[in-house]
């Protein structure tokens, strides 16, 4: 194998793991309660990064060249691939291309989990992506490009009709990638997932199916390309256009690899991290198709609204705007107006699915009890002027300290502000990587 590779890329190789050791050795400790260790940390990371950009080019060939097709033989970790490429023994049997968390920061991550939830990277960005359906794009005769928009967000599927296109089983597939990301320290775009595991997280049995199913979601990402316009932390914003992935592959022995795109893996490093239950993923996607997208919604509000009052309340609109596979009220109405049978009852149904890790019940506003009369939702407008309150059955991991790095964050935001330096946006470590910004056009 490593002979059809150049010399140059051999030598980049080599250079890569040489370097990565030594960031290794000079780790700096994270305590994810201590802001000035986190900023230490993050710096550590972005050289991490950089080191990675710089070779990226070799990397992508060597790990493209030994993935071969989508069922070839190849070992069983990227950091595996790369060694037997340059026919070098200095990984010491490490399970994974970069060097494993420190204990310290590894404990932290594992204090967030409990047995029921993980935790996962997420902003507006991904959560928009995250309830896009294929078969509401427009193909675009002449290039083959199918486009699908969702608010501020535009999806753009290459060779679309090559490729099965986004359904329920991707989106649990990007989910699990970015959860395995996550919670083994964010290090690096790659990511190896073990097929046995992500079966287990879904509760699927057939290898044979479940490989399949993985290899089709896999080449909708690697054909995905993304558009957004966001606003953080007081900027104004840009306009930004990203590929979700760069490399993706299923070895014989039972690997996922998956390469995070870097400027989406620049991205995800910005976002913030949700505690996500584990039994969504395991969710029946016949029988109750928007319940997936139902514990997701109901996930980012609760993240985005962490110790407030609303942190368990959420509208009915709301969710209705999550479901993409329940009609919509105008559709309804211009046809049988049988909001009962083809929007209601679904709801419910799909909310109740949820049960092993919440339970809910209508409310009305700051979580009131409704009136008897309201609580059979005879009429739709009663019904879509209701809240949902979530009670949560699950050991939903504790947001103290989380709350408490938020509000020392404001303060020191406040303390900018007086002496005039500015915080730094999602925006500028896009910049230094001579990533281009400009108005939508």
């Amino acid at each position: 194998m490593a002979e059809k590779l150049t010399a140059t890329d051999r030598e980049n190789i080599q250079a890569y793991l040489s370097a990565m050791k030594a960031l290794e050795a000079k780790e700096p400790e994270y305590n994810f309660a201590d802001e000035a260790s986190a900023e230490a940390w993050d710096a550590w990371n972005a050289e991490c990064l950089a080191t990675t950009n710089k070779y990226q080019d070799s990397i992508k060939r060597a790990l493209l060249f030994s993935l071969g097709d989508m069922t070839g033989t190849a070992p069983q970790s990227v950091a595996a691939i790369l060694s037997a490429l340059i026919d070098a023994d200095q990984l010491d049997g490490q399970a994974s291309l970069f060097p494993p968390q420190n204990a310290a920061a590894q404990k932290e991550i594992v204090d967030t989990l409990s047995r029921t939830f993980g935790v996962i990277r997420q902003g507006s960005a991904t959560n928009a992506l995250s309830k896009i359906r294929s078969d509401r794009a427009k193909v675009d005769e002449i290039t083959g490009i199918a486009t699908i928009k969702s608010g501020n967000l535009k999806v753009s599927l290459r060779d679309f009709q090559s490729i099965a296109g986004f359904k329920t089983s991707t989106h649990k597939l990007l989910d699990a990638l970015t959860r395995k990301f996550t919670e083994t320290g964010a290090k690096s775009p790659f990511v190896t997932l073990p097929l046995d595991e992500y079966m287990e997280l879904r509760g699927i049995s057939d290898k044979k199916e479940a490989r399949k199913q993985v290899n089709a979601d896999l080449l909708t990402m690697y054909n995905t390309d993304l558009e957004f316009t966001e606003k953080r932390r007081g900027s104004d914003g840009g306009w930004f256009k990203m590929r979700i992935c760069d490399a993706v592959g299923v070895v014989k022995r039972g690997n996922i690899l998956f390469s995070f795109g870097s400027t989406y893996y620049s991205y995800l490093m910005r976002c913030t991290i949700m505690p996500y239950p584990k039994d969504a993923f395991r969710l029946d996607d016949r029988r109750n198709p928007n319940s997936y997208y139902l514990a997701r919604r109901i996930s980012e509000h609760k993240n985005m609204n962490a110790g407030k009052p609303n942190e368990d309340i959420i509208s009915v609109e709301t969710l209705l705007a999550a479901c993409p596979y329940l009609p919509k009220y105008a559709e309804v109405k211009d046809t049988d107006r049988a909001f009962g049978r083809r929007i209601i009852e679904p709801f419910e149904r799909d909310m109740n699915a949820l049960s092993s890790f919440l339970s809910w019940e209508y409310c009305g506003k700051n979580g009131s009890p409704l009136p008897e009369h309201d609580l059979s939702m005879q009429d739709y407008e009663t019904f879509a002027a209701t809240r949902i309150h979530v009670f949560w059955t699950g050991e939903y991991p504790d947001q103290t300290k989380r709350l408490e790095r938020k509000e020392a964050r404001k303060r020191g935001v406040a303390d900018s502000k007086k002496g005039g330096s500015g915080q730094q946006t999602f925006l500028q470590p896009l910049a230094a990587q001579g990533f281009s910004r400009g108005e939508n056009p």
